[in-house]
């Protein structure tokens, strides 16, 4: 059995001895504490995941297509290939996180902090990027990125 916390004081028992794979979707998770989980391959989609805590987790493969994450904390996190198409991330912070071949297509990331990141192979087709940073954030020649969007004028850095 697995609880996860919540900042209100709620609880949520999973009846599982882990979350690899586990499958949260359409659920309500706001104010959830998912701190240094293994949630590779989790199931988050159509989430809401506003005010979220998933600081050092790790989630490898995570779906959260169409899912809610304003305010949500992600800071170091592994999203290695992970889908957060369609995603509404407003005030998100992924801060120092792995987000190397995630897809971000038509995400809403006003105001996301996505500095020092790796976005190596990404596909960052945002619907809406406004005031969105990217501070020594790495990419190479595979990361996509929004038309007309210029990387380094957002303090990205090409690697080789």
């Amino acid at each position: 059995m697995i609880t996860i916390e919540f900042e209100t004081g709620e609880l949520l028992e999973i009846p599982s001895e882990t979350l690899v794979g586990w499958d949260f979707s359409n659920l309500n998770l706001h104010t959830a504490i998912f701190l240094n989980m293994n949630l590779d391959s989790a199931l988050f989609i159509d989430c809401y995941l506003r005010n979220t805590i998933f600081n050092g987790s790790l989630m490898v493969n995570a779906n959260l297509n169409n899912s809610v994450l304003i305010n949500s904390y992600l800071m170091e996190v592994n999203l290695f290939n992970a889908k957060l198409c369609d995603v509404v991330a407003k005030f998100a912070n992924f801060r120092r996180s792995n987000l190397k071949e995630s897809n971000f297509n038509n995400a809403i990331v006003d105001e996301v902090d996505f500095s020092e990141c790796d976005v190596c192979g990404a596909s960052l087709k945002f619907k809406s990027y406004l005031n969105v940073d990217f501070n020594k954030a790495i990419y190479n020649e595979n990361t996509q990125w929004p038309d007309n969007f210029n990387p380094i004028e957002y303090g990205a850095i090409l690697i080789k």
